[in-house]
């Protein structure tokens, strides 16, 4: 014989209160953040980080030519398609590399920025450009 065998067959005992709603009691086990910021911080060091690259002599003309041509066609304001760098900090050598995709609708050859939908995006951390956005005989624009 069992330690519970002799309250197995009972019934369950009723309560003179009202019984809890199902979703207010799953509540009372829901994780909550003791530490604030601590799963940021954890996420931050999950991440995987790299070193800034330096493009080779191919792929820097090959850049260079599509931001020529993105000057040419900057007033239309064609979809584009950047790979860059993003460093984990201002003027950090570590952090990301990413694909942004959005609207160009500005390019300042001086500071050697692209406004791409609506944030300015140095050219020196972009890896590759593509302009996505065709015109209406079918050739990009």
């Amino acid at each position: 014989m069992g330690g519970y065998d002799d309250i197995i067959g009972l019934e369950r005992p009723k309560s003179s209160r009202p019984r809890m709603p199902r979703a207010d009691r799953a509540k009372q086990f829901m994780p909550f953040a003791s530490l604030r910021g601590f799963g940021d911080e954890i996420h931050e060091r999950e991440e995987v980080r790299e070193e800034k690259r330096t493009p080779g002599e191919d792929e820097a003309a090959e850049k260079n030519a599509r931001v020529n041509e993105l000057a040419r066609v900057i007033s239309s304001r064609p979809a584009v398609r950047v790979l860059l760098f993003v460093p984990r900090q201002a003027g950090s050598a570590e952090g990301k590399t990413v694909t942004l995709t959005g609207t160009a609708s500005g390019y300042d050859p001086v500071e050697r920025t692209v406004r791409l939908s609506g944030k300015k995006i140095s050219l020196d951390d972009v890896y590759s450009l593509e302009i996505l956005r065709k015109d209406k005989g079918g050739s990009e624009v």
